[in-house]
């Protein structure tokens, strides 16, 4: 049996996971209200943070095919630039220069997830954030209500991929979310 190029590993205590291959299709039928009639959709909120590397674009292609299947989602796609603390910058550049140079640097970063999702026609929030990484993601989710986070591994080796990378690390001690990684 050939090994998959991507696969994913879900992280968290969640009663139905929608973004599971194996449970997709019998789960998200408890995604309608209860009477059949209404047929109303209860929207899921996908937080999909980014870097711009390969990485991060298995995690989208991942939640592409995801919501492919998953009639109610939001997809918010952010990037977070971690915040210049660098003296020779601060000293010499204004703080309105600083701020596009990271904005930019982010725009970047969500590029390649961009063109993907909308080849996909897949609608999406994006949004670039200035801030430490992990709580900035965390801080965003519990904002905007989110339900789930999915995100894409740093290709970890066999004793990497134990002790996970520390934005990783620090994401899943700082929420309660269940987080899809995707390697």
């Amino acid at each position: 049996m050939p090994i998959p190029e991507t696969g994913s590993l879900h992280l968290g205590i969640y009663p139905w996971n929608p973004f599971s291959s194996r449970r997709m299709a019998k789960d998200s039928a408890r995604l309608y209200a209860s009477n059949p009639n209404e047929r109303k959709v209860i929207a899921m909120k996908v937080l999909l943070p980014v870097d711009g590397s390969g990485h991060s674009d298995r995690a989208v292609r991942h939640v592409i095919s995801a919501v492919a299947l998953f009639p109610g989602y939001q997809l918010h796609l952010i990037n977070v630039q971690a915040p210049i603390d660098a003296p020779e910058l601060l000293g010499h550049m204004p703080a309105s220069e600083i701020e596009a140079m990271q904005e930019t640097r982010g725009g970047d970063a969500l590029a390649s997830a961009r063109v993907l999702l909308d080849q996909a026609g897949i609608n999406y929030t994006p949004a670039v954030l200035v801030g430490p990484v992990a709580e900035t993601i965390a801080r965003y989710a519990s904002e905007n209500g989110c339900d789930k986070i999915v995100m894409g591994t740093r290709g970890l080796g066999a004793i990497g991929s134990v002790l996970l990378g520390s934005v990783t690390s620090q994401l899943l001690k700082l929420t309660e979310l269940p987080v899809t990684l995707v390697k």
